[in-house]
C-alpha cells in the first residue's frame, strides 16, 4: 500500500513539474520606434513555454475614442532559431514579436496584448500601451533649392528657382515642387533650342 502511495506521489510531482515548464512567464515588453503607419512590439518570455503553445492576441483602437477594439495579427512566437551566415552567428531569444499595420499617420493608439497558454500564464498576462505613429515629416519652410551637377555634365542646366509651393501636406508639396522643376527644365530646353 505504501508503495502505491509513493508511486502516486512521485507521479503527481513529475506531472506538476512538467506543467510548470510548459506554463509561460511573461518578461520584458518593448515598444519599437514607430513608423508613419506601423507600430512594432516585442514581448520576451522570462521562462517556460517549452511546448511552444503560448499565443499573444493583439487588439488596437484610436486612443480615447472608446471604439470597439479591432483585432490585429497575433504576435509571432520565436526562440532558438539560429542564423549563421556572412559573419553573423545569432540565436533568437524566446519571445513574441509583431506589428500593427496600416494605421493613420500621426495618431495615438491604444494597443492591448493578451498572452494565453493552455498550460497557464504566471504573471501579467495583459499589457495595454499607448503609442503614436510618426507624423509626416515636413520640409524646412525657409530652405533653399539648389541644383547640383557633376563637373562632367554636358546637358541643359536649370537655373536656380523656387517653384510656387501649394498644398496641404508634404505629398502635395512634393508634387508641386517636382511639377515646378519640370516646367523650369522644359523652359531651359526650349530656350536652348532657340
Amino acid at each position: 500500500m505504501q508503495k502505491i502511495i509513493l508511486i502516486l506521489f512521485f507521479s503527481l510531482l513529475i506531472i506538476g513539474s512538467a506543467s510548470a515548464q510548459d506554463s509561460v512567464q511573461p518578461g520584458e515588453f518593448i515598444v519599437e520606434p514607430p513608423t508613419l503607419e506601423n507600430l512594432g512590439f516585442e514581448w520576451y518570455i522570462e521562462e517556460g513555454d517549452e511546448n511552444r503553445n503560448a499565443t499573444v492576441k493583439v487588439e488596437y483602437r484610436i486612443a480615447g475614442s472608446g471604439n470597439a477594439w479591432q483585432a490585429g495579427m497575433p504576435l509571432l512566437r520565436i526562440g532558438d532559431e539560429h542564423i549563421s551566415r556572412a559573419g553573423i552567428d545569432y540565436t533568437t531569444p524566446h519571445m513574441f514579436a509583431g506589428s500593427i499595420l496600416d494605421l493613420n499617420i500621426g495618431t495615438e493608439y491604444e494597443a492591448r496584448f493578451t498572452m494565453e497558454d493552455p498550460d497557464g500564464v504566471e504573471g501579467e498576462a495583459v499589457k495595454v500601451v499607448k503609442v503614436s505613429t510618426r507624423a509626416e515629416p515636413k520640409a524646412y519652410r525657409k530652405g533653399r533649392v539648389r541644383h547640383v551637377y557633376s563637373q562632367y555634365y554636358t546637358g541643359s542646366m536649370v537655373s536656380d528657382h523656387t517653384p510656387k509651393m501649394t498644398g496641404e501636406n508634404a505629398r502635395q508639396l512634393g508634387y508641386s515642387f517636382s511639377h515646378g522643376y519640370m516646367v523650369a527644365l522644359i523652359q531651359a530646353i526650349n530656350s536652348e533650342r532657340q
